[in-house]
Parts: structure tokens; C-alpha cells; sequence
């Protein structure tokens, strides 16, 4: 079973795994992060280049919500491999061997047929996104988000 991390205002990001106390060891650098994610802000980060959504993510409950679809591309998974159906409000998301499966107001995540039941629901923001924690979106595909409480960013690191 996998379980996301929460993002909270004080910097935690339990239930994953405890990162090392100081990141960093001697002369190693802190590892640049593949995108993040601003509250209140548009603009979105990936890969260093500076992208522009139609959605702001926000703080709900000490949760960042983030936007499924640019969540998504942060990680790579190709638009065709990011599947909505408005009738059932699911999005199918696939990427090599994890495919997870979401359904907006319920707390159910599905990795790869296996459910797990999530401390949220997705919810759809006025522009019309499905929005979710990170943590839940990217943690099945080998990605662990991380808060600075300072910038009101999340970012996205590889595990």
C-alpha cells in the first residue's frame, strides 16, 4: 500500500518516509526540483521554464490543492495518457506501469486496481479542474512533494 504525503504549514510531510535530517551531506547540493506549484499563483513551474495555468492551487485543511492535469504533466505522463470522463467525474492517469484512478468526491484512489482510501476527496475548482493534495497524484509514480511554508510552494522531487 502507498500513502501521500500531507503537506502541512508547518513544513511536515508525514505519512512518507522521513527525509534525512539535513538534506544535504558536506559538498552534495540539495536536488533542483522537476516543477512546483505556488499558492494563489497561476504560474507553475516545469523543468525550470515558467508555465501558465487556468487554475490557482489552494490551502484548504493544511492540504495544498493542486490541479490533477498539471500535476500530471509535471511528472511526464503524456496528455493522452491523462483520460477524463465528465459523466462519472474520473480521471485515469497512466504512466508506464502505475495507472491510478480518481473520482471527484470520494476518498477512494485506485493504484494499478488496488483501492486505497485517501484523508481527502478531490474536488473541482471553479475553472472546472479536479483538484488534489499532491502527494496523492504523484507519490504512485515515484515523486515525493515537498511545502516551504515561506514561499507557499510546493515542489516536486523524485524519489
Amino acid at each position: 500500500a502507498f500513502s501521500a504525503a500531507r503537506i502541512s504549514l508547518t513544513g511536515g510531510s508525514p505519512p512518507t518516509p522521513e527525509p534525512e535530517e539535513n538534506n544535504t551531506k558536506g559538498d552534495e547540493e540539495t536536488p533542483t526540483p522537476l516543477g512546483s506549484f505556488t499558492i494563489g499563483e497561476k504560474q507553475w513551474i516545469l523543468a525550470g521554464e515558467t508555465r501558465t495555468m487556468d487554475v490557482t492551487p489552494f490551502l484548504t485543511e493544511d492540504r495544498v490543492f493542486c490541479p490533477v492535469r498539471f500535476a500530471a504533466l509535471l511528472i511526464g505522463i503524456p496528455e493522452q495518457n491523462i483520460r477524463w470522463e465528465p459523466q462519472t467525474r474520473t480521471v485515469t492517469l497512466t504512466k508506464g506501469e502505475p495507472t491510478i484512478i480518481l473520482q471527484a468526491g470520494s476518498q477512494e484512489i485506485k493504484v494499478n486496481g488496488v483501492t486505497t482510501v485517501m484523508d481527502v476527496s478531490p474536488v473541482i475548482a471553479p475553472a472546472g479542474r479536479l483538484m488534489l493534495p499532491l502527494g496523492w497524484i504523484v507519490n504512485p509514480f515515484g515523486y515525493q512533494a515537498k511545502w516551504d511554508p515561506a514561499s507557499q510552494t510546493v515542489s516536486l522531487y523524485e524519489l
